[in-house]
């Protein structure tokens, strides 16, 4: 990441995925869904597929201008994100929990948030155009994306600092599922779980393949200005997550700071927070959005069958000859 790309083509192109894909994704999904047929994938690497109506913003996002004073919060879907955006936002603007009044999104852009929001839905202005009002917030940015860096500008570690959010893929993929299920209206994924798992391990899910993903970040995680966190390790103890993602952000924090945030941050507080902020019609939904934020919770779904069996095959295939030091608890 060394230029931001201004004068150079766009490097990847983005197709509609195979008839294999495609009819293998078609009874799982409601016919309008923007997840559903009308998905592009990328020429990469890896599987990297999205709703068509990305394709306007792909080249968009790459050629953004980031800040100096930018923290950006990269990660696959359902990786511990949001806590981690929330408590950055918090250490760069001076630890105020009443600001959860304002929705995250509006306080922190997501840049492709647009894209995957369905036609029928009202999207308010801070979501219909993210990399517009990511343009218009104050610095210091906090800005959320879930694409690979690879599709982030190219610039981006030598002017900003990145976060990249991992987490273990057993318990991304339930969440994930859960995810899908909460947001129907999003996703219009009908299928059952032993075909998500499915979808899941082809990379054929919103945002692709998991592992394409962490890998794409895992060949930074020596830059100065990225940081990997693991979602596991936030968990089992936020006030060191908090101190170490502070100091890298460039922040000082006190130690009621810290106490503040951890119990502002407890699942249970924040869901009940962030619950009581929004509309009434939201309330529901946002709810069980903040599902149970625990370590392991893959146990209870998957449990010693032959799903079970594919995702450690799957693992074991793609963690061989690697570094990445993910925990399954």
């Amino acid at each position: 990441m060394s230029h931001n790309g201004e004068h150079s083509s766009y490097p990847f192109k983005w197709l509609p995925v195979d008839d294999e894909v495609r009819q293998r994704r078609k009874p799982l999904y409601d016919k309008e869904s923007p997840d559903g047929e009308n998905v592009i994938v990328a020429q990469t690497d890896f599987n990297v597929i999205m709703p068509s109506t990305f394709l306007p913003l792909a080249e968009k996002i790459y050629r953004y201008e980031p800040r100096a004073s930018d923290i950006w919060v990269v990660s696959y879907p359902k990786s511990g994100t949001t806590m981690t955006q929330e408590l950055l936002w918090q250490v760069s603007h001076g630890v105020n929990p009443d600001a959860v009044k304002t929705r995250l999104d509006e306080r922190s852009s997501y840049l492709e948030f647009s894209s995957v929001y369905p036609p029928n839905i009202y999207c308010p202005p801070y979501i219909q155009d993210g990399l517009a009002h990511a343009t218009q917030m104050d610095s210091p940015r906090v800005i959320k994306t879930h694409l690979p860096i690879q599709f982030l500008p190219p610039n981006l570690l030598d002017v900003a600092k990145v976060v990249y959010v991992a987490r273990n893929v057993k318990d991304v993929c339930v969440s994930y599922f859960h995810h899908y299920n909460v947001w129907k209206d999003f996703y219009g994924y009908n299928g059952d779980f032993d075909n998500y798992v499915n979808l899941f391990i082809r990379g054929e899910l919103q945002y692709g393949d998991i592992f394409g993903h962490i890998k794409d970040a895992w060949q930074h995680r020596d830059h100065p200005r990225m940081k990997i966190v693991w979602y596991e390790d936030i968990k089992a103890n936020m006030p060191k997550a908090i101190y170490e993602l502070a100091e890298f952000a460039g922040y000082e924090v006190t130690q009621s700071d810290v106490s503040r945030l951890e119990h502002f941050l407890k699942i249970d507080n924040y869901r009940q927070a962030v619950t009581d902020s929004v509309e009434e019609n939201m309330k529901s939904s946002m709810s069980k959005f903040f599902r149970k934020g625990t370590v392991g919770d893959w146990k209870q779904k998957l449990g010693a069958n032959e799903t079970e069996k594919k995702f450690n095959d799957w693992i074991k295939m793609n963690l061989e000859g690697t570094d990445i030091p993910m925990k399954f608890h």
